[in-house]
């Protein structure tokens, strides 16, 4: 186990329940929690270390009182129990890569639907534990995100050509060729459904907005203009008055009016807030989740963690930082320190006191 750089907990996706935000860190790979109301984190204990892989996992969800996440090159899903601290692995063989093989990972009546990039869906039954593996007949494109929508999933390849719906009710595909969405646009990167409609973005920052019940597609000009390059952005999130684009490799986050399209940039920040500078090929927004009033987005290069109201779209910044103590007791709970990173001059440092 590693020391914190900077006591700084760096997480790639997260997950919510009850005022509390589960995650896995990116570095030692532990199981974690985060407390909403005394922004404190606890590392949480796992019941036969022997047992946990300790590979580093992408998208992350939560359902019956478990956190689910896959992990990066796709072969297996972990579930920790979080009140036993139970591990078990699920064989998914979603992967055909190192990295970046997932579009999306949704939890929904008892079950959990993996989507790879390459259209195919695994799902497990939480209850049953069977797994099932259903393939689309689409194997040329590039699945980069998706979303859920009443009681079907859309997956969007990332030239926008493309969109898969999957029937949850009857496990079924289907194929929507669209035309219109990639017409002279750059990259899709994100998607989101609020109500009856789904919110494309675009790495140049333009937004699609597709009604899907009126079958109809608008797109959004005025962030695209905000920005001066492409691969600028990487996430969108929808309050009940704006639209909020998060940034990839540009540095503001900015907001627009539903109704107007006006864009402002916002402006405050922490006085110690910054991106680290190491990461700056990184994209700075990428895994979060929601509860029913905000949306989360993991500390992934800098020093905070993002919260945005979906009621006033209003900002709060959790410093993203753990105190020296848990870590302390994590090292003893685990009973191995390794020298990287400092861990055993901590530790002569905290018995030498």
């Amino acid at each position: 186990m590693e020391r914190f750089e900077n006591n700084t907990v760096i997480f790639r996706d997260c997950a919510y329940k009850n005022e509390k935000l589960y995650l896995f860190d990116a570095n030692n790979v532990l199981p974690m929690s985060l407390d909403l109301k005394n922004e404190k984190f606890r590392i949480l204990p796992v019941e036969d270390i022997k047992q946990f892989r300790g590979s580093r996992f992408d998208l992350q969800t939560e359902w019956g009182n478990c956190l689910y996440a896959v992990e990066a090159g796709g072969k297996y899903m972990c579930r920790y129990q979080l009140d036993t601290g139970y591990v078990k692995y699920i064989e998914i063989n979603c992967g055909k890569k190192k990295d970046s093989n997932f579009a999306l990972l949704e939890a929904y009546n008892d079950c959990i639907y993996i989507f790879n990039r390459f259209g195919t869906v695994v799902i497990y039954n939480t209850k049953t534990e069977d797994v099932q593996t259903i393939e689309t007949r689409v194997k040329d494109k590039n699945l980069i995100t998706g979303c859920r929508y009443n009681e079907s999933c859309y997956l969007f390849s990332d030239d926008g050509s493309a969109v898969l719906e999957f029937d949850i009710e009857r496990s079924r595909w289907k194929v929507h060729n669209s035309p219109d969405i990639a017409a002279g646009h750059e990259k899709v990167v994100h998607a989101v459904c609020n109500k009856t409609k789904i919110y494309i973005l675009f790495d140049n920052a333009l937004i699609v907005v597709w009604d899907v019940e009126k079958k109809q597609k608008k797109c959004i000009n005025t962030a695209k203009l905000y920005y001066e390059r492409n691969t600028a952005v990487s996430r969108i999130c929808v309050t009940d008055k704006n639209i909020v684009v998060l940034p990839s490799l540009e540095e503001d986050i900015i907001y627009l009016d539903k109704q107007t399209y006006e864009v402002h940039c916002i402006g405050n920040y922490p006085v110690d807030f910054k991106y680290d500078s190491k990461k700056k090929t990184w994209t700075k927004y990428a895994g979060y989740c929601e509860s029913d009033t905000a949306y989360y987005f993991a500390c992934r290069t800098s020093n905070y963690i993002l919260e945005i109201s979906k009621i006033s779209g209003k900002v709060r910044w959790i410093k993203s930082e753990i105190d020296i103590e848990e870590q302390f007791n994590a090292y003893k709970a685990n009973q191995v320190i390794y020298e990287k990173k400092g861990g055993l001059q901590y530790m002569m440092e905290k018995i030498l006191r």
